[in-house]
């Protein structure tokens, strides 16, 4: 019997209807990347703790889906260290109804998919470095693998706006290195992200957590800090739809039970050697009580400001290679891993600054920061074009570091000169 009109739009609203009831069950999706199965962190625990506490706070979230945004795997070479934990955390997922849905990185791109390759509650995108999609419970999952090692073009230029359905809430998955055109490691622009269509993307590579692209897409981080470079909390993004409309701001929960900080000490001419310990002492306490992490607390130390000539600042400090740490806050253990001297003698620029010779010039340079910025960014590039230089990886400075790092040069080569003057 042939169904009338009005009886189509009625089954049709009622499949609507349907269709929109499944989806106020919110999805929830814990989103980790950068694990490193198989590298030795600087200090305590291993990597493969850190998938473990992925594991179990996936768990005690309730979420639907595990998002992993590659470089799970250290290198290939690690794969009889971590092969029994990376399976037995995937099964420990599957007995929990809890899918796995991932891409691989630059460093796992030929071993991540074949050790996973049995387990069926795990899926990854794009193995052979095209885009792929797949929906589990209302939601499809974008995303692409890299196809080897290096991958120097923007994988946007083969993205193809057909692979989403505006009519599902959509997350993409992507291992790249945002605003960086020349990375070797799939480049990719804040742009890109923002006219895709996806609803939110959740990126690999960059081991800091945070937001690019107006929040339309994140870093997750490494779950757990890796080594001093790796500065602030790390741990996993909680991401939960909201009806049909989108998702919730994420949420970040810290996992690592290891934090590296950089603490500016800023001292003055007129404190001795025990005066600025006792400041130092109540400045790293109420750093730590402010930082609120449980665990341990690694501090790389910055005195600043005008130094007294009689301080010696590794007398201030003493030896940092010691077993125990230097003090505890609540649930915090704090370490502190080395200190820098960036302080400076008294100085009077501005007199400096009107005599003639070198040293005046220095001084001007010094009072005029852009200027010294500037001399300081030229020698730097020059640098790195002599042969001697050529070979080594240029490190790339934001403009607040260049002028850091020119001031704090000038500063030291001025004091210097003016103290062999006055020494005769």
């Amino acid at each position: 019997m042939k169904e009338s009109l009005g009886e189509h739009i009625y089954r049709f609203m009622r499949y609507q209807r349907a269709l929109a009831l499944w989806y106020t069950h919110p999805m929830r999706v814990l989103a980790t990347s950068d694990i490193h199965l198989g590298r030795k962190p600087t200090h305590r625990p291993s990597s493969l703790e850190g998938w473990a506490a992925v594991v179990a706070c996936a768990k005690e979230q309730a979420v639907d889906v595990v998002v992993l945004a590659g470089d799970i795997i250290e290198h290939e070479r690690a794969w009889m260290g971590i092969y029994g934990p990376l399976v037995e955390g995937l099964k420990e997922l599957a007995q929990a109804s809890i899918k796995v849905i991932a891409v691989a990185g630059n460093h796992d791109w030929q071993i991540f998919p074949r050790l996973v390759k049995e387990e069926e509650n795990i899926v990854v995108l794009g193995s052979d470095g095209s885009w792929e999609t797949y929906e589990h419970k209302g939601v499809r999952f974008v995303g692409r693998s890299f196809a080897s090692s290096h991958d120097r073009k923007n994988p946007f230029e083969r993205f193809d706006a057909k692979i989403f359905d505006k009519n599902l809430l959509t997350v993409g998955i992507l291992h790249t290195d945002v605003a960086v055109s020349s990375s070797d490691y799939a480049p990719t622009i804040a742009n890109d992200y923002l006219h895709s269509g996806i609803d939110l993307w959740v990126l690999g590579h960059i081991h800091k957590p945070g937001f690019v692209s107006e929040n339309k897409a994140f870093y997750c981080g490494s779950p757990f800090a890796l080594d001093p470079a790796e500065r602030g909390a790390h741990g996993v993004y909680i991401l939960e739809t909201e009806g049909t409309l989108g998702f919730k701001e994420p949420l970040f929960i810290p996992l690592s039970p290891v934090r590296y900080e950089q603490l500016q000490v800023p001292i003055t001419a007129d404190q001795d050697t025990r005066a600025i310990q006792e400041v130092l002492t109540a400045q790293i306490r109420t750093f730590a009580t402010e930082t609120d992490h449980e665990g341990d607390l690694y501090l790389d130390l910055l005195f600043t400001g005008s130094r007294n000539d009689a301080v010696v600042l590794d007398e201030v400090v003493g030896t940092t290679d010691q077993e125990g740490y230097f003090l505890e806050v609540g649930r915090t253990k704090v370490f502190v891993r080395k200190s820098d001297d960036a302080t400076t003698l008294p100085l009077d620029l501005e007199s400096l600054a009107t005599s003639g010779g070198i040293d005046g010039i220095l001084a001007r340079l010094i009072t005029e920061e852009k200027a010294i910025g500037e001399v300081y960014h030229q020698l730097d590039q020059e640098s790195y074009n002599t042969q001697g230089f050529r070979a080594l990886t240029q490190e790339q400075l934001q403009p607040e570091q260049i002028q850091e790092h020119a001031r704090r040069s000038a500063l030291r080569l001025l004091e210097a000169m003016v103290r062999q003057r006055e020494e005769g």
